[in-house]
């Protein structure tokens, strides 16, 4: 039986959102844009997303004539706006996890983002770890957050983790 959200990939009508357009999540939402997927980049800081609406990447092998030609197609748009994430089928998670003291993983902004897609996630929704942390964290952290609001895993959200990341 295929899910929706499976036939919303094969056909590329699935909205790609990632958060976090730094020097990870910058390059993945171009490559799902330029696949022609509808790609939003969501990221907190409000001075990044102005210069990337203005076509100036502060990521080294993203050029303007790439990043502006992904803005103009029409499949990629950057926001400050969480709301933006309403209308995503999948949100992938790229966010910095810097060492704490103990030389672990800060999860704070993981846990942020999940906060931030719990508050506009519909049924369905894929939710994918790309940030770099130890093994467990998606179970732990994002699957148990949308189990605690009542998401049923296999059943109306799906969870992934990139290799490398947790």
């Amino acid at each position: 039986m295929k899910t929706l959200l499976r036939a919303k990939l094969e056909d590329k009508s699935a909205v790609i959102a990632i958060i976090g357009l730094g020097y990870v999540g910058l390059p993945l939402a171009l490559a799902f844009s330029e696949q022609g997927f509808k790609t939003i980049g969501y990221d907190t800081s409000v001075e990044k997303i102005g210069r990337l609406q203005n076509g100036v990447s502060d990521i080294l092998d993203i050029g303007s004539e790439r990043l502006n030609r992904n803005l103009l197609s029409g499949n990629f748009l950057v926001t400050p706006h969480a709301n933006a994430l309403l209308e995503a089928d999948a949100v992938l998670i790229c966010v910095p996890t810097p060492l704490n003291k103990a030389m672990e993983p800060d999860l704070s902004f993981i846990t942020q983002a999940v906060d931030v897609i719990l508050e506009h996630a519909k049924s369905g929704i894929l939710v994918a770890l790309e940030s770099t942390t130890y093994p467990g964290t998606t179970r732990d952290v994002i699957c148990e957050a949308f189990s605690n609001k009542g998401f049923t895993l296999g059943r109306n959200f799906f969870c992934c983790v990139f290799p490398g990341a947790g």
